[in-house]
């Protein structure tokens, strides 16, 4: 008897046919959480120097609900990283993913933005009596 050997290019219809995918596939997941929890902590750096500075009540409150908003994200966006650590991928993936978002975020504020062609850093303000460093 001939075994019939049939090649699938998706992954969705080699499962339909109850067969096992064995491909390689670096978690996304893992990626885009990683880079955009970073992202947004780069990015709420100067308002750390912003709480410090006295606005009228209606600046402030929204100042104060954007911080405890994006922190709120970053939070959460944490717990899912945890989740699709548990339960989905192989180590591997999960840990390429991993990287390939940290190198993302590591050549996006650590390079690229200090080009004189990017959009640069997030200002910070630095207040008055503040050293500012070199």
């Amino acid at each position: 008897m001939a075994v019939l050997k049939k090649e699938f290019t998706f992954k969705a219809s080699c499962k339909q046919a109850g067969l096992h995918w064995d491909g390689f596939d670096i978690s996304g997941h893992a990626f885009i959480l990683a880079y955009s929890a970073l992202l947004i902590m780069e990015e709420m750096a100067p308002m750390g120097s912003m709480m410090a500075v006295s606005y009228s009540a209606l600046p402030r409150m929204v100042l104060n609900f954007l911080y405890i908003a994006l922190n709120l994200i970053v939070i959460i966006w944490v717990w899912m990283f945890a989740c699709t650590a548990v339960y989905f991928h192989d180590l591997s993936h999960k840990l390429i993913g991993t990287v390939c978002g940290l190198s993302a975020w590591f050549l996006t504020y650590r390079l690229w933005y200090l080009t004189p062609l990017s959009p640069g850093l997030p200002p910070v303000r630095h207040l008055k009596g503040q050293k500012q460093q070199a």
